[in-house]
């Protein structure tokens, strides 16, 4: 998902078993602190583990290096539950050598609009969302500067309309709205691409491809656009 995270030692609740871990996307706005080593894999999340006690400088209880605090949101937590429940059910069954044993389990649970929120909190700027690639609701936002052209429109529509034959899902701003309007909507909204269409380049056979996270612009040949963009997702004309 593009996200940066942590799986850290947590405690294993009512739902019991030998072990389990929560998934954390690191942010500054998390309501768990975690607590993690600089050197080997070792994370927890101080309220509900036995390192508590311990802070930022300590010594890892694994490897001995140096150990840091972040903030996280927890987004998934995972559980090793053994032998625990299917003992209890009685859930057998034969090995290759014919011999009775019990399934050893374990479950998940995944916090999607946790996700999506936690995506939010470490993906963003003064101007809004930056949604990572892998789960943007639209990758393309496409930006007809002058709406009242029929040519800045009319190459909107078919660009639209090319990359959704690709599978790629794109943002049409077909709004009567001005230019100003437009440019913060689309970086509120956060797409990871947007294409900018306006008379000037237009008449150069342009158009202006902007990366949402970097802010970079760069112009590229109207008839090359949607091949250009596609390429960066590996998509074909649909059959």
């Amino acid at each position: 998902m593009g996200l940066t995270f942590r799986a850290v030692e947590a405690d294993n609740g009512l739902i019991g078993g030998s072990q389990s871990d929560e998934f954390m996307v690191l942010t500054e706005t998390g309501e768990e602190e975690i607590i993690s080593c600089t050197a080997c894999l070792y994370a927890a999340n101080i309220e509900k583990t036995e390192v508590g006690h311990r802070g930022m400088g300590d010594p890892c209880p694994r490897c001995g290096e140096p150990l840091k605090i972040d903030r996280g949101i927890e987004v998934g937590h995972v559980f090793l539950l053994g032998t625990k429940y299917s003992k209890e059910m009685k859930a057998l069954f034969l090995n290759e050598r014919g011999e009775e044993r019990f399934f050893e389990m374990g479950c998940y649970g995944i916090g999607v609009s946790r996700i999506i929120a936690a995506a939010i909190e470490q993906n963003h700027d003064e101007k809004g969302i930056i949604w990572p690639i892998s789960i943007a609701p639209y990758i393309v936002h496409i930006v007809p500067v002058q709406d009242k052209s029929d040519d800045v429109m009319m190459a909107a529509k078919q660009i639209y309309t090319a990359l959704m034959e690709r599978g790629i899902d794109v943002l049409f701003d077909d709004r009567a709205e001005r230019p100003g309007v437009k440019f913060n909507d689309a970086d509120l909204l956060g797409a990871p691409y947007q294409i900018v269409i306006g008379e000037k380049n237009l008449e150069k056979g342009l158009v202006e491809l902007k990366e949402r996270k970097t802010g970079t612009f760069t112009k590229i040949e109207t008839d090359h656009a949607i091949s250009h963009v596609a390429s960066y997702f590996g998509a074909a004309p649909k059959q």
